[in-house]
């Protein structure tokens, strides 16, 4: 991998973190349980017991942090 791809990646992981730490924390925990979610069937698969957050809908109001800043509304 070339040097300038690589400075690029990383660039862009750091700007996604950064982002994501500006997120609300509702916006932060379903983002948590997603991961659960996808990994639940692998851990499964691995003879694990699992037992993935189960969350209310969002609360009134609450909105999503899209890449580059833009906020909108969830649909509920």
């Amino acid at each position: 991998m070339e040097e300038r791809n690589l400075i690029q990646i990383l660039a862009g992981k750091q700007l996604r973190r950064h982002e994501m730490a500006r997120w609300p924390i509702e916006e932060k925990l379903r983002a948590v349980v997603r991961l659960q979610e996808l990994a639940a069937p692998i851990l499964r698969q691995r003879g694990r017991t699992v037992r993935c957050w189960q969350l209310e809908g969002p609360p009134p109001g609450l909105v999503a942090v899209q890449s580059k800043g833009t906020v909108v509304p969830l649909k509920t």
